[in-house]
């Protein structure tokens, strides 16, 4: 299976997460074999302020797994109907579980993979993540092991960045120049050109005609920045128009996220302080 590195931002969250913030999320499954059949359990997710990540059945509160945010190598996303277990996948245990279930999903469904080592032998912890929750806890993840995920390839098309993309509307802890700045540079790297530019207005439309899962082109993206305090509300809308609307994508939050990684990359200072752009 072939696969596609993204940069941070591609699949991190829009949430405001830091490394220092002790974050938990209630909806994943863990995904396992047992008597011949991959199983999966409901899980807690717990990312501790110290230097571990806990998985927990829900039911039970037992801890499955406990891994250190240090001895994880490699990290891929992936949205298909079905993932394999890798090599080293936990083996769940009686005593731990209790309220598993036989995998029957016939959807699309959010996949993240943990590979790590413990004892200097591979391990893994394949997980289904909700909907709601899969940028976020990639966005952890990747906020604490300094690593960035790897998306891979379905079977059934090109990995795809805006699956999930939505209209955003966050505050960040940026000058509006700074932001400006970065929102500029993050729609060129989504080959949004820039057609419009006016005080606390940008627009950028992308070319007609592309191909693969991420849309034929054609969509407008528009975003008002706002000064807030000591920071700046970004407000960012896709337009879809009417010639191939089924087929376009909403850019919105690729965009959004791509900003704020260069934001965060670059300690939030303009180019003419930190050079040539990320």
């Amino acid at each position: 299976m072939k696969a596609l590195l993204l940069g941070l931002g591609v699949l991190a969250s829009i949430a405001n997460i830091t490394a220092a913030e002790p974050i938990s999320f209630s909806k994943s499954r863990v995904l396992f074999e047992r008597d011949g059949k991959q199983q999966e359990m409901d899980v807690d997710l717990v990312f501790t302020d110290r230097d571990t990540v806990v998985v927990k059945n829900r039911k039970g509160a037992a801890v499955i797994t406990e891994i250190l945010y240090a001895s994880i190598n490699k990290m891929t996303y992936e949205f298909a109907k079905r993932r394999r277990l890798e090599e080293g996948a936990i083996i769940m245990f009686a005593s731990i579980g209790v309220g598993a279930v036989v995998m029957a999903t016939k959807s699309k469904s959010h996949w993240l993979t943990m590979e790590y080592r413990r004892d200097d032998a591979p391990q893994s912890v394949v997980l289904r993540s909700h909907k709601d929750e899969y940028r976020n806890v990639l966005s952890a993840l990747e906020s604490r092991t300094g690593r960035t995920a790897e998306i891979l390839k379905d079977t059934g098309g090109k990995a795809n960045p805006t699956v999930g993309s939505k209209n955003t509307n966050e505050t960040l802890p940026y000058p509006k120049g700074r932001v400006l700045w970065a929102l500029k540079s993050a729609m060129q790297s989504h080959h949004c050109e820039v057609t419009q530019e006016k005080e606390g207005y940008v627009e950028c439309k992308r070319p007609f005609g592309q191909k693969g899962a991420s849309g034929i082109g054609g969509e407008k993206v528009t975003a008002e920045l706002k000064e807030q305090g000591d920071g700046t509300r970004v407000s960012i809308e896709t337009g879809k128009g009417f010639r191939g609307r089924v087929r376009k994508k909403n850019w919105s939050t690729p965009i959004f996220q791509r900003m704020k990684k260069i934001l965060e990359e670059s300690g939030g200072r303009a180019p003419s302080a930190v050079g040539a752009l990320p």
